[in-house]
């Protein structure tokens, strides 16, 4: 018996599977899609199975452990990164990376530092000429010795490691220790205790022990109410003291026993049952389409284009319950982490513990947990951003995608895939729907619906009570420049206090985050920029740094020109850092929380932000496009856009598409209550087609401008666009193999 092996080397990408001898020992229990520890040459590396044949011609290594007890991917899933591969250009060993959790299975981790460089400085300074980042990973190998690649490219600036780990290989500068890491996240498994006694018998015990023990007393009348296996955490919280437990435990009246508990992703979100609220016209045709699609049990696309608060979500859970029934899975796609909170509430209110929740702010722990409950069946809906695509569903029957059309369902980072091409492939070969969903869809999305590949059903209509906010336009050219203190026009800052005064909140976006957009020199004109990416380095008033938010490069700012060393240094352009310091000049007493990545990077932070500006402990939410999309707070009643003409700008065709859908969907988290909502677009350019058709909330007006536009230039959804990036350590190779391509 042999088998075919992916090998998973990061940075190195095989040709294709490697054959192995399967031994006889591990033959009863190896499978198309088990993790696997192989030999290379004079090393140990991991792969994946991807065929078992059962002849091989050549001479085959044997294959040295199987190091889960089951298949860590399905054939389904195989087949699917085996398609990401051929469409993305990656290996198959990235891809299968996207479908296995972290932390599953044993990692091979890769240390590398110098070798006996005489002195690393000198060696940095003589690389620092050609290649400032090449000379930073020397200096940074040199101060931090042994460390592994995943944790060095986190910290090296640079953008190519592995070219510039291989420039350092070729001068004879690189030391590389390949060591086996255990699978660190298992079951979890703690004490739990159990009577031993029946139930009239133990309501005797609590009350024998009332008076010289009511502490044992307490923890008896617990485990009357519950019989089952009670961990002792819960117990404790409550009111059974721990050493109550322990007492009770030795008299043999209670039984300790280790038991497996589930980490849970939820923190403490709602789950009580909820009835489905009565459904408007429009919802019901709309349930009655996608139950109709979902009914013929074969692959589909449905367009949903529905108005912000239309009630897309209750269409959703309708979807979801019809393919529940047909005993199938759903996976639900989100756009951003910030909405699972206020999604995993409505969806556990609807479906309980039958919900799963996958993302990259989990623990390992909890990520282990959250595969293993869909892997079993035990939580048939799946909510999470683009990665949940990959959750291990057996029967998949309905994938939605919310908010459609946002780029952040896009992956930066190799496999480039886009989640709604890579969505409408695992649909079609699982015989799915796909369920798109959104207010402002793409323009390729719409002309697919228009043209009868996709089914388009609309909702034109808020549900009833909630009306479609009044827009104003506030033409910044009349009163001098965004760039003066006045952050907020005078019609932007009498609506916020008369929101304030009636006890209302208010929203403000701005899609940059930072203090300001650079700092400028009023002398030389200098402009701080990143010495890696080349672009101008933001402000960030808290600590008072300089950062890039392409590579993360950050340094503090300086007092004093470095360049003339002159002290007239100023910042220049907005951010959410400087709106929030204008604001509360503004309004002092006013209590402000900001979303923003920089807010946001704590674990839960983002859920710990909308449940605060939920309850109404701010009255002003300051925030990037992390606010605009899909949130939903009743007391809002004022949305202020500070800078619409922000992504106008942008060397992008799809920039007047991105400003409409934004502006559009930050001015639906207005009036979503029983108050109507109002709006306010700043702006310089109020008669460009995207402000005007969203300040009239019209979407056909603004689509039919748009396409046109793409037709006369061949832009998608016309024709196809290719993002060739060319990367090297030394930049005049990478300008030369760019120049090759183009």
């Amino acid at each position: 018996m042999y088998a075919n092996v992916i090998v998973d080397i990061e940075g190195m990408s095989a040709p294709g599977p490697l054959t192995y001898a399967v031994p006889e020992a591990l033959q009863a229990a190896i499978a198309i899609g088990s993790y696997v520890q192989v030999p290379l040459g004079n090393r140990q590396v991991l792969g994946y199975v991807v065929e078992l044949p059962p002849r091989y011609e050549g001479v085959a290594r044997p294959l040295s452990a199987l190091l889960h007890p089951e298949p860590v991917v399905n054939r389904a899933l195989l087949e699917f990164a085996a398609w990401m591969s051929r469409r993305y250009h990656a290996s198959l060993a990235e891809t299968l990376r996207c479908i296995v959790p972290e932390g599953l299975a044993t990692r091979l981790r890769t240390l590398v530092s110098l070798t006996a460089v005489a002195d690393p400085e000198a060696a940095a300074a003589s690389l620092a000429r050609r290649s400032a980042s090449l000379a930073a990973l020397v200096r940074l190998l040199a101060a931090r010795g042994p460390i592994d690649t995943r944790a060095l490219r986190e910290q090296w600036p640079g953008k190519d490691l592995a070219a510039a780990l291989t420039r350092l290989r070729a001068r004879g500068w690189l030391k590389e220790e390949r060591r086996l890491q255990s699978r660190p996240v298992r079951a979890r498994e703690v004490i739990a205790y159990q009577a031993t006694l029946p139930a009239e018998a133990l309501a005797a015990a609590a009350a024998d022990r009332e008076r010289r023990a009511p502490a044992q007393a307490r923890a008896l009348r617990l485990f009357l109410e519950h019989p089952q296996p009670l961990p002792q955490r819960e117990a404790v919280r409550l009111g059974a003291p721990a050493e109550a437990l322990r007492t009770l435990a030795r008299e043999g009246i209670l039984q300790a026993e280790r038991v497996t508990v589930r980490r849970t992703p939820w923190r403490g979100s709602g789950s009580s049952p909820t009835a489905p609220p009565p459904l408007t016209q429009a919802q019901t045709e709309a349930i009655a389409a996608i139950r109709e699609t979902l009914a013929a049990g074969q692959h589909d696309t449905v367009l949903l284009h529905g108005v912000t608060a239309s009630g897309k979500t209750e269409v959703y859970l309708h979807a979801i319950e019809t393919v529940l029934d047909q005993g199938r899975e759903a996976i639900v796609l989100l756009p951003e982490i910030s909405l699972t909170a206020q999604v995993v509430e409505v969806f556990r209110g609807r479906f309980g513990e039958g919900v799963a929740l996958l993302h990259s702010r989990l623990s390992a722990g909890e990520r282990y947990d959250e595969w293993q409950r869909i892997r079993g069946g035990e939580a048939r809906v799946v909510v999470g951003p683009r990665s949940a695509l990959f959750a291990p569903c057996r029967r998949p029957g309905l994938i939605i995608m919310d908010e459609e059309h946002e780029p952040s369902y896009k992956q930066e980072n190799s496999p480039r895939y886009h989640a709604r091409q890579a969505a409408l492939e695992r649909a079609r070969a699982e015989d799915a729907v796909l369920l798109l969903g959104s207010a402002t869809p793409s323009v390729e999305s719409y002309t697919l619906a228009r043209q009868g590949e996709y089914r388009l059903v609309s909702m034109p209509e808020r549900i009833p009570g909630r009306t479609l906010p009044t827009v104003r336009v506030v033409d910044l050219r009349a009163g001098g420049s965004i760039g003066t203190p006045a952050i907020l026009s005078p019609e932007l800052r009498e609506a916020i206090a008369d929101r304030l005064q009636r006890g209302e909140q208010t929203i403000l976006f701005l899609n940059r985050r930072g203090f300001a957009s650079f700092l400028l020199c009023r002398d030389c004109g200098y402009t701080a920029r990143c010495p890696h990416c080349s672009v101008s380095l933001t402000l960030h008033a808290a600590d008072r740094s300089l950062r890039c938010h392409h590579c993360n490069h950050r340094r503090p700012a300086p007092a004093t020109c470095p360049q003339c060393q002159g002290d007239r240094l100023r910042p220049f352009g907005l951010g959410t850092e400087r709106v929030e310091a204008e604001v509360q000049a503004c309004f002092p007493t006013a209590r402000l929380l900001r979303m923003d990545r920089d807010t946001t990077a704590a674990k839960d932070a983002h859920v710990r932000l909308y449940r605060a500006f939920r309850s109404k402990e701010a009255e002003i939410l300051i925030g990037t496009q992390m606010v605009a999309k899909g949130l939903d707070f009743p007391g809002v009643t004022l949305v202020g856009v500070v800078a619409a003409d922000a992504g106008l700008n942008v060397p992008d065709f799809r920039a007047a598409e991105r400003t409409f859908q934004l502006l559009t969907q930050v001015a639906g988290r207005a009036g979503r209550g029983d108050r109507p909502g109002e709006v306010l677009i700043q702006t310089f350019n109020p008669e460009h087609y995207a402000i005007v058709a969203a300040s009239q909330h019209d979407f056909e007006a603004f689509y039919a401008r748009e396409v046109d536009f793409r037709r006369e230039l061949g832009y998608p959804p016309f024709g196809a666009l290719v993002n060739l990036l060319a990367t090297d350590v030394d930049p005049a190779a990478a300008e030369a193999r760019a120049g090759r391509a183009a």
